[in-house]
């Protein structure tokens, strides 16, 4: 079976919205189990200046980033529409795979085909035709309530790449 490989070049301040309509995989819930028979994994890398799509190295030898923590509550089920949101804050290069773990299922690998779709949407809004955003400086008389969905420095100091969020979405 011949599976495309796809990698996705994001510009900073891009939002990627992934979405995999696996509802059709539930009838096979009872023993196909998400993070011990397969796995959703996406990579994300920081973007080499001059980017070159044709360029084989590998994304796969990465670890992929961490799934937010609402998706991997238990409660929640994996073999739906899943749709996640990922915000780059620098130039990165993304791939999604479907891994399935358990040689048992290899036969399962067609059920995944034809089942993602990969929308990305860039600023077009600070100056009509650019990627650019909008800034905004607060002097220190101002006071303003910061949104909750700006990230925290991590150990280091630094802004993380990338932030990935899950939207459950009725059927």
């Amino acid at each position: 079976m011949d599976f495309t490989e796809a990698e996705f070049y994001l510009h900073e301040a891009s939002n990627v919205i992934i979405i995999l309509d696996l509802r059709h995989i539930d009838k096979f819930s009872g023993f196909f189990t998400y993070g011990k028979d397969w796995d959703i994994a996406i990579t994300l890398k920081p973007a080499p200046e001059e980017y070159d799509p044709n360029s084989k190295e590998d994304l796969i030898a990465i670890d992929p980033a961490e799934m937010p923590s609402i998706f991997l509550e238990e409660g929640v089920s994996k073999m739906d529409r899943v749709e996640l949101s990922i915000l780059a804050y620098k130039n990165l290069i993304m791939r999604v795979d479907v891994l399935v773990y358990t040689g048992l299922f290899s036969n399962y690998l067609a059920m995944f085909l034809n089942t993602s779709s990969v929308k990305i949407v860039e600023p077009d809004r600070a100056n009509l035709g650019t990627n650019k955003i909008y800034a905004i400086m607060l002097d220190g008389e101002s006071t303003a309530n910061i949104p909750v969905n700006i990230p925290v420095y991590s150990a280091d100091k630094q802004y993380p790449e990338f932030s990935i969020s899950y939207a459950h979405t009725q059927n």
